[in-house]
């Protein structure tokens, strides 16, 4: 009995001794906690094998990576609590058509996160479409989704969609949102040359109502949203352009297994006195007209997407030199798992004789063989998202 309470001594003097604060490691300071932040990495990666027949008749094949994004997301609470700070840095690859492989700092900006809005400064996606549609890259339709970036060389669809920017995002109630946004949208957003690549030369705001995504398969109204825009472009006697934005996603099935999927846009730029859109430059300049729509059907098996089928349409005239082009597109996605996606696109497309060939618009048929994957993970998880079914039922949760 002496013995093992002898034992029990020397292990708890043993504990004692290991759990003693190194005296040569400083006392923690209250006043100065050490926050460990939440941190999100996440791939989406979008590969395919294309093939396109020319209007001249030729047949290309290629391997696409294009539209693969790479993103760090750190984020820390504030004071009061309630409010939130952090920095998003992603790459991604723009599309094949100008400098295929080329990596492009997508977003690379820090944002005030709150229950009442978000702002954001730096490098991002550009406010220059509505709602997104659900063709396999975000560049598939451009030409008819996104706003025209008049300052373009009209090379690049990323000249389109990224740029640097300053914009406020107002949430008076969880639905219903305003957007403020000045930005700089780039001659060439793959080779910004001098400081004239950081000055504000857009402004724009938008406004609309969007169902929580967590609800929007139950709601027949899922988004409505207005947007203008002008732009300082300083053209003979010209100083400012604009354009007008109006947009619908509805579901007029509602269905837990069986949903229809309906998406409108209409846009309207006002373009640059006296330009015809002769060169790509012209395209983005000359003043036009624009929509596109798709209609779309999902097949949930224990509520997760497992089969995604659309069609979409854009069409795009320019007025005043009477002159149009417009595509067709159909594709269908299986779900192999929660994150893994096979998938099939067709896509269609028709030029005016007259309009020069960008954006791949020489291709009159194409067709891609794609595998999407979507991974993510959080580390040290603090934070609620703002759309989530229980941060905007139940409050901003940080």
């Amino acid at each position: 009995m002496a013995g093992a309470v002898a034992i029990a001594a020397l292990l708890g003097g043993t504990g004692a001794a290991s759990a003693q604060v190194d005296p040569a490691e400083p006392p923690a300071d209250p006043t100065n906690p050490d926050v460990e932040p939440e941190l999100a990495i996440g791939i989406r990666a979008v590969t395919s094998v294309n093939g396109a027949l020319t209007e001249d008749g030729d047949a290309t094949s290629a391997i696409d990576f294009s539209d693969t994004y790479v993103f760090l997301r750190p984020r820390v609470e504030l004071f009061p609590s309630g409010t939130r700070a952090g920095a998003l840095f992603g790459v991604t690859f723009p599309d094949v058509y100008d400098e295929p492989g080329t990596v492009l700092v997508a977003d690379a900006h820090a944002f005030l996160d709150d229950r009442w809005g978000t702002l954001r400064v730096g490098r991002g996606r550009l406010k220059s479409r509505l709602i997104p549609f659900p063709t396999l890259r975000d560049d598939d339709l451009v030409r008819y989704t996104d706003v025209q970036n008049p300052f373009s060389e009209g090379l690049s669809t990323a000249d389109l969609q990224y740029g640097n920017t300053v914009d406020l995002s107002v949430w008076p109630t969880p639905r219903w949102y305003v957007e403020l946004h000045a930005e700089n949208l780039p001659a060439s957003a793959l080779r910004p040359v001098d400081e004239r690549a950081f000055r504000i030369n857009s402004v724009g705001l938008d406004a609309g109502y969007r169902q929580i995504p967590a609800l929007a398969q139950l709601s027949a109204i899922r988004q409505l949203a207005v947007g203008v825009n002008a732009y300082h472009v300083k053209a003979d006697d010209q100083a400012w352009t604009g354009d007008a934005l109006a947009a619908a996603w509805l579901g007029p099935l509602i269905d837990p297994v069986h949903a229809i999927d309906l998406r409108l846009q209409l846009g309207y730029g006002l373009g640059i006195d006296g330009v015809t859109p002769d060169t790509p430059e012209g395209t983005h300049q000359a003043r036009a007209v624009s929509a596109v729509a798709s209609l779309g059907y999902t097949y949930r098996r224990r509520l997760l997407p497992t089969l995604r089928t659309n069609v979409l349409s854009g069409f795009r005239r320019y007025t005043e030199a009477d002159r149009s082009q417009w595509s067709v597109v159909a594709n269908g996605f299986y779900a192999l798992g929660v994150s893994v996606e096979v998938g099939v696109q067709y896509q269609y497309q028709r030029n005016d004789a007259a309009l020069p060939d960008a954006f791949g618009e020489d291709q009159e048929h194409s067709i891609k063989l794609a595998l999407i994957g979507r991974f993510e993970t959080v580390f040290g998880r603090l934070f609620d998202e703002r759309d989530s079914l229980l941060n905007t039922e139940g409050g901003y949760l940080p």
